[in-house]
């Protein structure tokens, strides 16, 4: 009976002293995280408060299209500096928001319930230039292009130039299409109105979207002083 009396008080000492050790209360983290986000990446950061992050051995990331994180992936964060954490998450969905929340260890380190979120960028249109116009005459002129995939690196599936006497807008607009993919490109315009300015820009389009070079102009030549 003595013995028995004498375990338990010893395993009440430990577990009172244990609570009363602000090392082993459970803890509420206090932290605020930012994202920088791309096209199919996004750099995490993380701010932990300076308590607790005293505390804090290690940090690990879960991130899923779903608010429930049914089909979460978690991967430990990076230690940087002081109270600082951070990671690469690579592999991501263009245009698709990521939900996000921290699992803190120990396991004595509680975080907040709330999940942050971030949205990945669409992938951009090709990457086009209006190059400068050659062999003008009163009523003709060849144009020139160029465009490349750019960084979503899809196939162009149409490209081509418009051309008007008017800088902005359609009205009077006509359009060129010059067949499809990368590389430079051309056209031949007739029927122009003699000792008049034109303007003209290359444009492609790919299953992002659609993308014009720089807008530029020329001149036809005046008959009578030919």
């Amino acid at each position: 009976m003595k013995r028995t009396l004498l375990i338990y008080s010893i395993a009440l000492c430990l577990f009172t002293a244990c609570e009363s050790d602000p090392k082993w209360s459970p803890k509420t983290l206090t932290y605020s995280d930012s994202f920088t986000p791309s096209w199919r990446s996004a750099v995490v950061a993380l701010f932990v408060d300076e308590q607790s992050d005293a505390l804090t051995q290690n940090i690990e990331i879960a991130y899923s299209v779903h608010e429930d994180f049914s089909d979460a992936t978690y991967l430990p964060m990076t230690h940087k500096d002081h109270n600082q954490w951070s990671v690469y998450l690579s592999d991501l969905k263009d245009s698709t928001n990521y939900y996000i929340i921290y699992r803190f260890m120990p396991s004595y380190l509680r975080s907040r319930d709330e999940a942050s979120s971030f949205r990945t960028f669409p992938l951009p249109p090709p990457v086009v230039e209006t190059k400068s116009v050659l062999n003008i005459t009163a009523t003709t002129a060849d144009i020139y292009g160029n465009v490349q995939v750019g960084e979503s690196n899809d196939s162009i599936t149409e490209r081509g130039f418009y051309y008007s006497l008017l800088r902005e807008g359609e009205f009077g607009r006509k359009q060129i299409s010059c067949g499809k993919g990368v590389g430079d490109f051309s056209a031949s315009i007739n029927a122009l109105r003699a000792n008049a300015t034109y303007y003209y820009v290359a444009y492609a389009i790919n299953k992002h979207g659609i993308a014009y070079g720089d807008t530029l102009q020329f001149n036809t030549l005046n008959p009578y002083n030919e």
